[in-house]
């Protein structure tokens, strides 16, 4: 039995002093109705309503259990709107690192593009060439211009570029040392 779902039938039937009535409201039969209301009375081991052929009423323990049954459904119902209004649209500070060219060069340029898109984002930026701790200092996302060697297990890197490398040398250091053939050369 699902106790959430009886408890909004058995205060529907309550609301509507009627089986029937809750029933129709529900789309669903009488003797469903029925049914759940009892299953919930064996649940909580208390008789809720008092039935005859032609009245229903709500006991004592009926009533209070009522009132309960009201508030949690009431608390579901705004736990739910209030889970759809945040994914509705995104709000909130977005912590980020990156070190400082990165985000001087490219940050700078897409975060008002992005604030306009979605004005409930604040942003705190830190630009810093250090690597840091994004769990104790409760960073959001972190961007790095490495391999993504992850010391925590729970974060997820993703490569969203590449930048390619360039070794360079002036002609008169060519001159002195000689063209480089490999890695080595360089030493």
């Amino acid at each position: 039995m699902d106790v959430l779902s009886a408890m909004g039938v058995f205060v529907r039937v309550v609301d509507r002093k009627s089986f029937s009535m809750a029933a129709n409201e529900l789309g669903i039969s009488s003797s469903s109705v029925s049914k759940q209301v009892s299953h919930l009375e064996k649940h909580v081991g208390a008789r809720l309503l008092q039935r005859t052929t032609r009245r229903l009423s709500v006991t004592e323990v009926g009533a209070a259990y009522y009132d309960k049954c009201v508030r949690i459904l009431f608390d579901i119902e705004e736990a739910e709107n209030l889970v759809s209004q945040l994914q509705g649209a995104p709000r909130g500070v977005l912590r980020i690192s990156c070190n400082m060219t990165f985000g001087q060069m490219q940050l700078s340029r897409a975060i008002p593009e992005f604030m306009e898109k979605y004005p409930d984002i604040k942003f705190d930026v830190s630009l810093d060439d250090r690597p840091q701790d994004m769990v104790s200092e409760g960073f959001d996302l972190a961007i790095r211009i490495a391999d993504p060697q992850l010391p925590d297990s729970s974060l997820i890197a993703r490569e969203i570029g590449a930048i390619p490398m360039f070794i360079c040398a002036s002609p008169q250091y060519l001159e002195t040392h000689g063209q480089p053939g490999s890695l080595n050369d360089l030493k």
